[in-house]
């Protein structure tokens, strides 16, 4: 608005420059329209200038908003990584102690079920021995109990 009006009043001077021929008048109404054109001028100039240093400003603020959102999501990632590393880090390790105790567990077990093999491969070793000594026994006394003793014995065996 305000430099709209300072075009009209310009015009309007120049106008009446054109219509008052006097020599004395034309002088003093060209400083005039000249110095209305220059602080036109500077005004332009002046709301160029705080234009663009209002262009300049939202730039750099958008520049470094930009910067800062991918300075933020870049961290963001670098956390989001480090986290997956160090889930899967625990992930591992959890799996490496399960299959640990499984084969702890394992042995423990084989060592049990050795441990009654032998504990029942020695009594199976006393009741033949102690069958042994009975048939020994029958065959040299030929006692019925001694020989009942054997077959009792042997029937053991096979349970």
């Amino acid at each position: 608005m305000l430099k709209v009006k300072q075009q009209m009043e310009a015009e309007q001077a120049i106008e009446s420059e054109k219509s008052n021929p006097s020599p004395n008048a034309e002088e003093p109404a060209a400083e005039v329209t000249s110095s209305l054109v220059q602080s036109k001028n500077k005004e332009q100039i002046a709301a160029e200038l705080k234009a663009e240093s209002e262009k300049k400003a939202k730039a750099e603020a958008e520049k470094k908003a930009k910067e800062e959102a991918e300075a933020k999501a870049k961290e963001e990632a670098e956390k989001k990584a480090a986290a997956e590393k160090k889930a899967a880090e625990e992930k591992k390790a959890a799996e490496e102690k399960a299959k640990a105790e499984a084969e702890k567990k394992k042995q423990e077990e084989e060592k049990k079920k050795i441990a009654a093999e032998k504990k029942k491969d020695e009594k199976h070793q006393d009741m033949l021995k102690k069958m042994n000594q009975e048939l020994d026994s029958f065959s040299v006394s030929l006692n019925k109990k001694h020989f009942d003793s054997a077959v009792q014995l042997k029937n053991n065996i096979k349970e």
